[in-house]
């Protein structure tokens, strides 16, 4: 940023299934010159043989026109499909433009000027904001039909979405947890389901379901390589649950492949009746799949 002004926020992403939730908060920057935006896409527009672009479907009708720009009235959620086919839903309340239009810019080396004709989107926080967010739902493969309906039938719910946390939880039973501080976790509950978090004692990631037998499952990340000297170093992670829990089996990867061949250093630390407390050896960035049970 010039000037020593600064811009600072909170990001998540939880990716379930073919829908990417995409969550920011306190989004604050010193610089009242210009707005700040978060950008949804920017595609390039291809001409078809005769000349035509295509279609950008904007809340159910087909634009067609370039240059051309829209200012979505935040009063009521909105959808739009991209050049290819990943859909963004977006709740009212949000400042949002589409765009259709000629751009010119630099090169990756800022070496040349480059020029084409582009659909873009964004949300608009407004010069120098403070304190700002967006919450928008992309969707791969997306239909009209499904877009359109996601007004009545909306598949998640956030729970949280501040300076310590971003929670949801979505229709199919699935809490997703970005802790970014140590803390002391708010008891979240939808009907009969409640976040089985409790504390965590660092930043991490955690995804939980609560199964139909009264198991939980848990996927705990801590994204910290904790590099010294250029090498990652193991650091513990300490998750305290709600209730008491015992330990049945735990597996440990890195993207898609097991870290293995050492068993993961996970074990249960304490448990009564009101309390369990996990500890997990993180390292790697690895994701540790934990499966307890009463």
């Amino acid at each position: 940023m010039p000037d020593g002004q600064t811009l600072t926020g909170r990001k998540s992403w939880f990716l379930i299934d073919d829908q990417i939730l995409c969550l920011g908060s306190d989004i604050s920057c010193g610089d009242a010159r210009y707005p700040t935006q978060t950008t949804l896409c920017q595609k390039a527009l291809t001409a078809d043989d005769q000349g035509a672009f295509p279609p950008t479907a904007i809340d159910g009708m087909d634009i067609t026109a370039l240059p051309h720009e829209q200012a979505l009235e935040p009063s009521g959620p909105h959808w739009f499909i991209d050049t290819q086919q990943t859909g963004y839903w977006l709740p009212a309340g949000q400042d949002v433009a589409v765009a259709r239009t000629h751009q010119t810019s630099r090169d990756f080396y800022d070496s040349e000027d480059t020029e084409g004709d582009f659909l873009a989107a964004w949300i608009n926080h407004g010069p120098a904001p403070d304190n700002a967010g967006y919450e928008y739902l992309a969707m791969v493969r997306a239909t009209p039909e499904v877009l359109a309906g996601l007004e009545a039938r909306q598949p998640y719910q956030v729970f949280q979405r501040d300076a310590a946390a971003h929670i949801v939880l979505h229709e199919d039973c699935l809490w997703g947890c970005a802790f970014f501080t140590a803390q002391d976790v708010t008891r979240h509950t939808e009907g009969a389901d409640t976040l089985p978090i409790a504390a965590v004692d660092r930043p991490c990631l955690i995804m939980a379901a609560n199964a139909p037998d009264g198991n939980v499952a848990l996927s705990v990340a801590d994204p910290d390589l904790n590099l010294v000297d250029g090498a990652a170093q193991p650091q513990p992670l300490r998750v305290s649950l709600r209730g008491a829990w015992r330990l049945l089996d735990v597996t440990e990867t890195v993207c898609a492949w097991p870290l293995g061949p050492e068993p993961a250093e996970v074990e249960v630390v304490s448990s009564d009746a009101g309390e369990t407390i996990i500890e997990i050896i993180c390292k790697h960035g690895a994701v540790y799949g934990i499966n307890l049970a009463r």
